[in-house]
């Protein structure tokens, strides 16, 4: 396993393109509700799961098949990738596909409007805070590069001034700093900020060329290096180890705290909350895996996905950030293909997978609705 398998887990869904819009609607809310899907069913359970506490509910569950949730344009739109019928298909393997483009897509009606229609394929859409501007990659398998979208108008600017293989980014990189400016670090180990103009901006040449997860706080930038090491630069001083073991870091909103999952031992991964280097440790939850974590808007909540095939507790779980209570929500989802996504309100969570159909695979997006 490489430095950063665990985040292809992730990104890897990236590359898998066959993609094709069939599927069923949600049943009817019950005590039980279940969904076909994937060679298995996603249940939302009618009663507590043991060992765990159940006070977050769901309270509606809609399964929209054919798409990839990315982000939310609002409480009812979301950003997400689809396969763009009425363009030219490439025929791979004496099949035809479809190039994936971003859509914007009404949750209430299903309609939907592509964003950028085009023979490429884009993914990894990241809206900026107050979603005026887009931040997406035109693909090559797990690859591409950077642009800039504005979402009134329609103008786009590429995020790197070239396009040579050392600007390629990794299709689950990037993070925006504010609405104006985007972080990212590219195939040759540089980390940059793009402004929604495209001027470029070099904040450090790591000369790791496996760096991935970077973040930015304040004057500290925070990556991940390989061995699964992570370092902060500071200002112009040189990057130190800050810690080892290290599968991903996720600032909170303010700021103050990171969310942090390490390896602890083989065949263990350990979600912690921490403070801005790493001390003051609460442990969150421990599984084989954890990835997908995600901050509420108002940094008062985690959710993040676990894996831990040997006791049963594989699925969604939603922490509280002040308190440390641990709870797993009511919906037997075990696989995702993107980072979770809260709402704007913070009552719901989308979480996006791929799912084996005949020989090939296609996106399906789920909307949970929360009840606590």
């Amino acid at each position: 396993m490489n430095d950063y398998s665990n985040k292809m887990m992730i990104g890897a869904a990236i590359a898998i393109l066959a993609i094709s819009s069939t599927g069923c609607g949600v049943q009817p809310q019950t005590d039980r509700q279940v969904i076909d899907g994937n060679n298995k069913q996603i249940t939302v359970l009618d009663g507590p799961v043991p060992g765990t506490d159940q006070s977050v509910a769901v309270e509606q569950l809609q399964k929209v098949p054919g798409i990839r949730g990315m982000d939310w344009l609002d409480g009812d739109t979301v950003l997400a990738a689809k396969a763009n019928t009425e363009r030219t298909p490439q025929v791979i393997e004496e099949k035809e596909r479809y190039p994936v483009n971003l859509v914007s897509y009404t949750l209430t009606d299903g309609s939907e409007t592509v964003l950028q229609p085009a023979d490429q394929d884009q993914h990894a859409g990241m809206l900026s805070p107050d979603k005026r501007f887009l931040f997406y990659k035109v693909m090559e398998e797990s690859v591409g590069f950077g642009y800039l979208r504005d979402m009134e108008t329609g103008d786009i600017v590429p995020a790197t001034e070239r396009q040579t293989p050392d600007e390629l980014i990794e299709g689950y990189e990037g993070e925006w700093l504010d609405s104006e400016h985007v972080l990212f670090p590219t195939m040759s180990g540089k980390i940059y900020t793009a402004n929604i103009e495209g001027h470029t901006e070099m904040l450090a040449d790591t000369g790791d060329l496996t760096i991935h997860d970077v973040h930015k706080i304040g004057d500290r930038l925070y990556y991940i290096g390989s061995g699964q090491q992570l370092f902060i630069q500071e200002g112009e001083e040189p990057a130190r180890l800050l810690m080892e073991q290290v599968i991903w870091v996720i600032p909170s909103p303010d700021h103050q705290s990171l969310a942090m999952v390490r390896r602890t031992r083989e065949g263990e991964m350990t979600l912690y909350l921490t403070d801005l280097d790493g001390k003051d440790k609460a442990v969150l939850s421990k599984g084989m895996q954890i990835f997908g974590t995600a901050w509420s808007r108002d940094g008062t909540r985690l959710a993040y996905n676990l894996i831990n095939a040997e006791n049963g507790t594989s699925g969604l779980y939603v922490a509280d950030a002040v308190t440390g209570k641990v709870t797993q929500v009511t919906v037997d989802l075990e696989d995702i293909s993107n980072q979770l996504q809260w709402s704007p309100s913070g009552e719901q969570l989308m979480a996006a997978t791929m799912v084996r159909e005949g020989d090939g695979y296609e996106p399906v997006t789920y909307i949970i609705k929360l009840r606590s």
